[in-house]
């Protein structure tokens, strides 16, 4: 289990870390979204309108963010299937 938790600590430490313009904006973003399912109700929103508001509250937090960290990988498995095509002269 050490080993585990050794690996997620030595991942995270090469991640970017957001600037304190993106954290405001996602401390703001995440404020009115907590707000909105406030006033709807806990009870009645889907589960999946916590996800956002929850990412954008534990980049806030970490000052690391899930989304951008899926979009780099997403966008790394997609190069291997679209190469970029050879310059033309």
């Amino acid at each position: 289990m050490n080993g585990f938790f050794s690996a997620i600590v030595n991942y995270f430490r090469g991640v970017e870390r957001l600037g304190p313009g993106l954290r405001l904006f996602f401390a703001v973003s995440g404020t009115i979204l907590w707000t909105g399912i406030w006033l709807t109700g806990f009870g009645v929103v889907h589960w999946v309108l916590y996800i956002p508001p929850i990412s954008f509250t534990f980049a806030v937090i970490t000052r690391i963010c899930p989304g951008k960290i899926l979009s780099e990988m997403t966008v790394k498995s997609l190069a291997t299937l679209f190469p970029p095509k050879p310059n033309e002269a």
